[in-house]
């Protein structure tokens, strides 16, 4: 049961970054002015953002409650044997957490303060940044999801 619920969380965290990554950025398109545009991407990143941080955080407290009894079964050979997949998977799952932290607060934030009575050339340009680092750290999380899953396949054994 703790494995599938593993697997779900982070089927729904990579699927909520390609979800970034493929539909959200093409579909903001399809609004006619940029105002538009900023209304529907901060609708949506305020309740996208949060939520897959916690899908985040609940797959590494499920993966972490999976390896609990391995690491009885080993003793104290077990750092000996896993030691340095599990700094290697913990180092790039801290840097995946920043990178997803900074999506909520940085990105996710910044278009709810883009002022849509500033000028159109003004509100373009941000809203091509905003939509360039999210594209950026869309693909960097799938990117760093697919090496913290790599190296949690070798944690199993």
């Amino acid at each position: 049961m703790l494995l599938i619920a593993h697997l779900v969380f982070i089927a729904f965290y990579l699927g909520g970054q390609l979800h970034y990554l493929f539909i959200l950025h093409s579909v903001s398109y399809q609004f006619f002015g940029p105002n538009e545009q900023i209304r529907f991407l901060q609708n949506v990143l305020k309740r996208q953002n949060p939520v897959l941080l916690l899908a985040l955080c609940l797959a590494v407290l499920t993966g972490g409650f999976m390896i609990t009894p391995l690491k009885g079964g080993f003793g104290q050979n077990y750092f000996s044997v896993f030691g340095s997949h599990l700094i290697t998977k913990l180092g790039w799952f801290f840097i995946l957490f920043f990178v997803t932290a900074y999506q909520t607060l940085s990105v996710g934030f910044k278009i709810r303060f883009l002022d849509p009575a500033s000028g159109e050339a003004k509100l373009d340009e941000k809203l091509a940044a905003v939509r360039m680092q999210m594209l950026v750290t869309g693909f960097l999380n799938v990117l760093l999801t697919i090496i913290v899953i790599y190296y949690g396949m070798h944690l199993r054994g």
